[in-house]
């Protein structure tokens, strides 16, 4: 399991930059003329805040159960630290009913927002995992948030977007997998 998640973190970060440079040597080769004209939007800085909601997967390796539900409420709220840099307080989670009861699963931590292009942004970090069954028993433990995300629609600094997300809750007896797949808002003050 700590392969594909390493797998995830490392595609996340090295093909948006490979891409990126693919693009770059393509324009080139094709000379000014045809060269595309990349406009980017009025700097990103200081505070923003996003949420959002979705269809939430969640494996249960103690009981060998997947289940789809919920995915959110989830918040982050951080600010940019530079043009394309953003630190968040985040929490991702899953809630679903298996047939042993309600189990909302998640991960309460700090990530990293990189925006790789003026529409498209990576996140990770680490924190907090848990679980929690409605019946009162819980567990705490690590657990890292791996996502991406695209802008939809942008207005100013109001932004409609959609993701996935990633956020494992490594804890006793087993871990468990949370995917979200969302759509919601995040503030991006330009």
């Amino acid at each position: 399991m700590k392969r594909i998640v390493l797998s995830v973190v490392l595609m996340l970060a090295i093909a948006p930059a490979a891409m990126a440079q693919g693009l770059s040597d393509s324009a080139s080769n094709l000379g000014a003329t045809f060269a595309p004209r990349v406009t980017q939007g009025a700097p990103r800085s200081g505070f923003t805040i996003l949420v959002n909601l979705g269809v939430g997967v969640q494996r249960d390796d103690c009981c060998a159960a997947t289940t789809t539900g919920l995915a959110g409420a989830n918040l982050g709220i951080g600010a940019f630290v530079t043009d394309t840099i953003a630190v968040l307080g985040r929490f991702s989670g899953t809630n679903v009913s298996h047939g042993f009861g309600d189990q909302t699963s998640g991960v309460l931590g700090g990530t990293v927002q990189v925006w790789v292009s003026d529409r498209f942004a990576i996140e990770g970090g680490a924190g907090m995992g848990y679980w929690s069954l409605g019946s009162g028993l819980s567990e705490v433990g690590f657990g890292i948030i791996v996502g991406a995300t695209g802008i939809i629609i942008s207005r100013g600094n109001h932004n409609l977007i959609a993701g996935v997300e990633y956020a494992p809750a490594f804890t006793d007896p087993a871990t468990v997998h949370n995917f979200g797949f969302t759509i919601g808002y995040q503030f991006i003050r330009r």
